[in-house]
C-alpha cells in the first residue's frame, strides 16, 4: 500500500513538474511574440525604404518561426507582413512545423501569399476594370502618370470611416501635385455607399460593383479578405506599399515629389 501510494506521490509531482515546465516555457513564447510584434511595429514605421523594411522584418519573423517552430500565431505574423515578398512569405510558412497544417491560422497566411503572387510590392499592379458611381467602367491603368492611392473599404466599416479625415487631408495636399485617391468600396446596398461618399465628403473618385462581400470581383482576384485596405502605386503603376497608414502614405508621397 505504501508503495503504491509513493507511486502515486512521483506520478503526481512529475505531472507538476511537467505542467510547469510547459507554463514556463508558454510564458517565454508570449514574451518573445510580444517581442517580435514590437519589433516589427517599429520596423514598419520607421523611415527608411520598403526594401530596408524586408531586411529587417523578414529575418526576424524567420528566427522567432525557427526558434518555436510550432507557435501557430507565426501565422498570424506572416499573414499581415504583405510588404514581404512573396518567396520570404512562402519561405516562412514552410519554417512552421508541419504538424499545425491544418490550422485555420495557416489558411489566413496563405490568402496574402495568394495575395503576392498578384500584387507584390515592388512589382507592376496589374490592370484592374473598375465600376463608378454612374455605371461607368474604368480601367486603373487610365490614371498612370499620377501617385495613386487604391483605398478598398465599405460604408459599413467603421475603421474605414475613421481614417476617412486623414485621407481627406492628404488628398487636400497633394492633389495638385499629381497624386489620386480611387476608392474601391465593397458595398452592396448601392444607397448606403453613396451616403457615405456625400456624408464623409470623399470628393476622390470612386467605384464599386455592388456584389457585396465575398462575391465582389475586385476583393477575390486581389485576395482581399479585411479592411481597411489599400495599395499605393507609383506614376508607373509600380506598388510602392500596401495596407499603409496615412502617415506612412504621407511619408512615401513626399519622397516621390
Amino acid at each position: 500500500m505504501r508503495l503504491f501510494l509513493f507511486l502515486i506521490f512521483i506520478i503526481t509531482s512529475l505531472n507538476s513538474i511537467c505542467q510547469i515546465l510547459n507554463n514556463s516555457k508558454d510564458t517565454s513564447n508570449n514574451y518573445f511574440y510580444s517581442q517580435l510584434q514590437y519589433e516589427l511595429y517599429k520596423i514598419d514605421n520607421s523611415t527608411i525604404s520598403q526594401t530596408n523594411k524586408r531586411e529587417k522584418a523578414y529575418p526576424a519573423i524567420a528566427d522567432f518561426i525557427k526558434k518555436y517552430p510550432i507557435e501557430e500565431r507565426s501565422f498570424s505574423i506572416i499573414r499581415d507582413a504583405v510588404n514581404l515578398t512573396a518567396l520570404q512569405i512562402d519561405t516562412l510558412i514552410k519554417l512552421i512545423d508541419t504538424s499545425l497544417n491544418k490550422s485555420a491560422y495557416k489558411a489566413n497566411a496563405l490568402v496574402t501569399l495568394q495575395r503576392l503572387t498578384i500584387t507584390e510590392t515592388g512589382k507592376q499592379f496589374p490592370s484592374l476594370a473598375l465600376t463608378d458611381t454612374f455605371g461607368k467602367q474604368t480601367y486603373i491603368e487610365e490614371y498612370k502618370g499620377k501617385i495613386i492611392l487604391l483605398d478598398l473599404w465599405s460604408s459599413w466599416c467603421a475603421p474605414c470611416r475613421q481614417q476617412i479625415p486623414a485621407l481627406k487631408k492628404l488628398y487636400k495636399k497633394y492633389k495638385n501635385k499629381g497624386f489620386e485617391i480611387i476608392g474601391i468600396s465593397l458595398d452592396k446596398d448601392k444607397t448606403a455607399w453613396l451616403n457615405a461618399i456625400k456624408n464623409d465628403k470623399q470628393d476622390w473618385p470612386h467605384f464599386c460593383e455592388l456584389k457585396g462581400w465575398p462575391q465582389d470581383r475586385t476583393a477575390r482576384f486581389l485576395n482581399i479578405y479585411s479592411i481597411p485596405s489599400n495599395f499605393l502605386l507609383d506614376k508607373n503603376g509600380i506598388i510602392l506599399g500596401q495596407d499603409l497608414s496615412p502617415e506612412q502614405i504621407a511619408y512615401i508621397i513626399a519622397l516621390q515629389e
